[in-house]
């Protein structure tokens, strides 16, 4: 089939099928076209409602930066004083620590005097030179050898350096070559005795010798005795084991 164009020239073939394929597409072209329309103002809308909301949040993070920054600088105070606090805390304990330490080396270094140290001893006593002094004694290495060294600088200054003599005959004592035999204890520390009948010629004596010793360290206690335990012959020094 054929039309007549209204000129009067020749008919225009009519493609049925193509006809049919742009009748069909035609109302959806125009919807599409109608949604994409709709799309678009609402991505407009949207890009609007956004850009307002971007400048309105903008404003109220402007608005409350400074508070911000105070609040960060706050938390940055505070872990700084945290840490300060750890690096206090951390200091101490390892001050306690080399305490510990040094109490105990301490304790572990045998008491003793060099030859300085009874050289100061022996300056100090002196005043007292004449008196006599014995010793009773822990019979361990420690004791006995800070005896010799206590017995060398008092010697030193002119004591007299006595056997020790015990108010029961049979009693055993310690002898080692060179020196005075010395009575035989169960002790700890180191102890000055004298028979308190004797205080007012020994006493400043015995305070002399407890105070040289423990300025060079060598903790030392002194007493008077009246029960009659000790001997009114000599100045009595108990040297035991070293204190724990």
């Amino acid at each position: 089939m054929a039309v007549q164009n209204q000129k009067g020239s020749d008919p225009v073939p009519i493609d049925s099928e193509l006809l049919n394929w742009a009748e069909y597409w035609y109302p959806i072209s125009w919807k599409g076209l109608l949604v994409a329309g709709i799309i678009t103002a609402m991505g407009a809308c949207l890009t609007i409602a956004f850009l307002l909301l971007q400048w309105r949040t903008t404003g109220i993070r402007e608005e409350h930066s400074e508070w911000r920054i105070a609040e960060l600088n706050t938390e940055t105070a505070k872990l700084s004083a945290d840490a300060e606090a750890s690096r206090a805390a951390i200091a101490d304990a390892n001050a306690r620590a080399l305490e510990a330490q040094l109490a105990l080396e301490k304790f572990k270094t045998p008491r003793s005097l060099n030859a300085a140290q009874q050289e100061r001893v022996t300056a100090k006593l002196k005043p007292f030179a004449g008196l006599p002094f014995d010793f009773l004694i822990q019979t361990d290495s420690e004791p006995i050898a800070l005896m010799e060294q206590i017995g060398s600088a008092l010697k030193a200054a002119g004591l007299r350096w006595k056997p020790w003599t015990s108010p029961a005959p049979g009693t055993p004592v310690f002898t080692q070559p060179g020196i005075p035999h010395a009575g035989i204890v169960a002790f700890t520390g180191l102890m000055i005795q004298i028979d308190n009948a004797k205080t007012p010629q020994w006493g400043a004596a015995v305070v002399a010798i407890r105070e040289a010793l423990q300025a060079e360290g060598v903790e030392t206690d002194a007493k008077g005795i009246t029960d009659g335990t000790v001997t009114p012959n000599a100045i009595h020094i108990y040297v035991g084991r070293k204190p724990q």
